[in-house]
């Protein structure tokens, strides 16, 4: 994005896991990578990022720019250290809050991670979040210049792809992590027995017993891993895509999910929980099923509907294109995050 606009770009990476060479050079930008391990979902992070912080406080201050875009608060706590001696505007781009993000840092440290977020953010000369449902994480206090620009995709729909013909079973498509918290269990159960309707799964999954209940269910295909372009590929064929996020969990309470706007871009109807605030668009454009997440019955009710009406699911996703092609396109949110460092003085060389 920045490079298409004519910024010069350089990028200071983590790599944890040390899989990528410290210097690269790309068509437009540079990058610089720091190799300190910290496995992810590891409690050796905690341990790890005060040196990741001192490396990259150093190399902001050793580095010319005229701005430091911070991604998440592991980037954000050295970039404003730097900026009391460079006295060069930061960007807080959040994705998520470390304070909800992982249900095994004791209850003391997410206190802690919350009020050290609220604190950098109110220093930040803009912040940017993906839903407007995230402010409550700011407390009574939000940030002056907080902008937010949603999860949306670039439009990568190829002439070539093709649509499930209405022969076919009805198809619905889950692209991501199979884990818990993600209604896997509940998809697999409320399809059970429905005739004419097939379950097609892509993703990592994190534990072997979701293997077995895969293999178990004759009306689910589980097809591995899958690149980014072929999950989209799976997502146009659909006739549903699958975007369901358990509200036990809080950050599944303020969950932004690719995958339903992945459904837009792909002309595809989506199945959803109505919990997350970025999910009432759902409702609000009528391209797809917004339920509470225990409505199981209702759940099994609105595939059997749109399977006995293929029509009506087709329009659901026509709606969902549409919405894409006139908001929900990365063309707008590009603008708007443009727009960010334009307000801060900031042009393109």
């Amino acid at each position: 994005m920045f490079v298409e606009a004519g910024f010069c770009v350089d990028l200071l990476c983590w790599d944890r896991g040390r899989e990528y060479p410290r210097f690269e050079q790309r068509e437009g930008y540079r990058i610089r990578r720091c190799h300190i391990p910290a496995p992810y979902a590891s409690k050796w992070l905690f341990v790890m990022m005060p040196l990741w912080w001192v490396y990259a406080f150093f190399q902001l201050l050793c580095r010319r720019y005229d701005a430091i875009h911070a991604c998440d608060f592991d980037t954000v706590a050295p970039a404003l250290a730097a900026r009391v001696l460079r006295r060069k505007p930061v960007v807080y781009d959040i994705y998520d809050f470390y304070s909800v993000k992982s249900e095994t840092i004791p209850r003391f440290l997410k206190r802690l991670f919350r009020k050290a977020e609220q604190v950098c953010a109110r220093r930040a000369d803009a912040v940017i979040i993906v839903d407007e449902g995230r402010t409550y994480l700011f407390g009574d206090k939000r940030p002056g210049n907080l902008v937010v620009a949603m999860n949306c995709p670039y439009d990568d729909v190829q002439p070539e792809w093709k649509k499930n013909p209405p022969d076919a079973p009805f198809t619905i498509f889950y692209g991501g992590l199979i884990t818990t918290f993600r209604g896997i269990e509940k998809l697999v159960r409320v399809t059970e027995g429905l005739e004419g309707v097939r379950v097609v799964m892509a993703g990592w999954i994190t534990d072997e017993r979701y293997r077995a209940l895969l293999d178990a269910a004759p009306h689910v295909e589980y097809i591995g891993l899958v690149d980014y372009p072929e999950a989209l590929r799976r997502t146009y064929g659909a006739d549903a895509v699958f975007s369901y996020y358990d509200p036990a969990l809080e950050i599944n309470r303020t969950a932004n999910s690719s995958k339903m706007f992945d459904a837009f871009m792909c002309g595809t109807a989506v199945l959803a929980n109505e919990e997350p605030p970025s999910a009432k668009i759902v409702r609000e454009a009528q391209c797809g099923s917004l339920l509470p997440f225990e409505d199981d019955r209702g759940l099994r009710e609105v595939i059997g509907r749109w399977r006995d009406d293929r029509r009506l699911a087709a329009s659901f996703g026509q709606n969902g294109r549409r919405l894409f092609e006139q908001r929900l396109n990365w063309e707008t949110v590009r603008e708007t995050i443009l727009d960010i460092y334009r307000n801060l003085g900031l042009n393109s060389a």
